[in-house]
C-alpha cells in the first residue's frame, strides 16, 4: 500500500517507449521497476507478497502486436515474459492469494479476401491459410504484376512476403530483426 505502480510514456526525441514506474504515495517520488521499455505498458497489478509487477505490454522487436503478460521484480531486476503466443491480452487482475491471476486472451483469426468490383457476392476466400494473426496491423497492398503484398509474422519477426492472387508463390521480401510492416507500393509499381 506506499506504491503505485503504472506505465509511463518517455519520448527521448527519436521514438515514443513507455517503461513501468512506482510511484510513492508519501511523496509521490517516482523509482523505475526494472530497466525494460515496451512499445506500450497497459495495465499493471502488484504481486501479492510486493516482490514484483505483473505487466501487459507490447514489444515490437517480437513481431507479436499485441500484449503480452511479463514479471518485473521489484525493485530491480530483468523482465521475464509470462506469456508467449501470437495472441493479445487485455486487463489484469491478480487474486489476494497470490498464486492465481485474471486477464482476457483475444485471440485472432484473419483472411485474405479477393473481390472483383461490380460483382458482389462474389468474394473468393481462397487464402485461409496465409492468414496472420496480427494481419490486420500488418498491411496489405497490391503489386503491378498483379500480386499481393501484406505483412506476415514468421518466427517471431513480421516481415513482407508477396503471393499469387490464389495465395500460391508465397516469397519473403524482407529479413531485417525489425518489424517490417504496412507496405505501400509506388504508382510506377
Amino acid at each position: 500500500g506506499k506504491y503505485l505502480a503504472i506505465g509511463v510514456e518517455d519520448y527521448n526525441g527519436e521514438k515514443p517507449h513507455m517503461h513501468v514506474t512506482a510511484v510513492q504515495i508519501s511523496d509521490g517520488q517516482e523509482i523505475p521497476v526494472g530497466t525494460q521499455q515496451w512499445y506500450r505498458v497497459e495495465q499493471v497489478a502488484w504481486t501479492a507478497d510486493g516482490a514484483g509487477v505483473i505487466a501487459i505490454a507490447w514489444d515490437p522487436p517480437s513481431g507479436i502486436f499485441g500484449g503480452q503478460l511479463w514479471h518485473l521484480p521489484w525493485p530491480t531486476g530483468t523482465a521475464r515474459r509470462i506469456t508467449n503466443d501470437l495472441n493479445d491480452y487485455e486487463g489484469l487482475s491478480l487474486a489476494a492469494d497470490g498464486a492465481t491471476l485474471a486477464t482476457i486472451q483475444e485471440t485472432r483469426a484473419s483472411y485474405f479476401w479477393v473481390e472483383t468490383l461490380g460483382e458482389p457476392g462474389r468474394a473468393i476466400q481462397g487464402l485461409s491459410a496465409i492468414g496472420d494473426p496480427q494481419s490486420p496491423h500488418l498491411g496489405i497492398g497490391w503489386l503491378a504484376d498483379n500480386r499481393i503484398v501484406y505483412g506476415k509474422t514468421v518466427g517471431g519477426n513480421a516481415d513482407l512476403w508477396a503471393m499469387d492472387l490464389d495465395g500460391r508463390n508465397q516469397q519473403r521480401l524482407t529479413t531485417q530483426p525489425e518489424a517490417d510492416i504496412q507496405p505501400t507500393v509506388s504508382a510506377d509499381g
